[in-house]
């Protein structure tokens, strides 16, 4: 299992990525997945940690190596990246048992959706472009 501290970094990534305590169960089970595929977690709140500010990341953000970026950093950051709620830490101990890898905002109330291929994450990215959302 893992540890009090582990859960915490786990909650602090579901904090940081999802506005909605409806999809945090289901970013747990993504982020589940992905860990037990050996893949990286790629979430963009360790990013918007490691540069200080909440503003749009930018290429530099994904290429700056550090323990902190997700896109190049296997598994949890070495800390947790922001203060968690109670859905959150929920979240992290019980994460949804989906087959999702991949998932992306998709709705202007911060609902996101959910892919099993990185095909259909690149249809769901676009369509969410499409509709003014990203």
């Amino acid at each position: 299992g893992k540890s009090v501290y582990e859960i915490t970094t786990l909650a602090s990534l579901i904090q940081g990525e999802s506005r909605l305590d409806e999809d945090r169960p289901l970013i747990s089970g993504v982020i589940a997945n992905r860990m037990r595929l050996g893949m990286l977690l790629q979430i963009d709140a360790t990013l918007l940690y490691a540069r200080g500010d909440r503003g749009p990341l930018t290429s530099e953000d994904f290429a700056r190596p550090g323990p902190y970026n997700s896109y190049k950093s296997l598994g949890l950051p070495p800390t947790p990246i922001m203060t968690v709620t109670a859905p959150s830490l929920i979240a992290a101990l019980t994460p949804a048992e989906i087959p999702y890898l991949y998932y992306v905002l998709y709705e202007k109330n911060g609902k996101h959706k959910f892919a099993t291929t990185y095909a259909e994450h690149l249809a769901n990215i676009e369509d969410a472009r499409r509709r003014g959302v990203l």
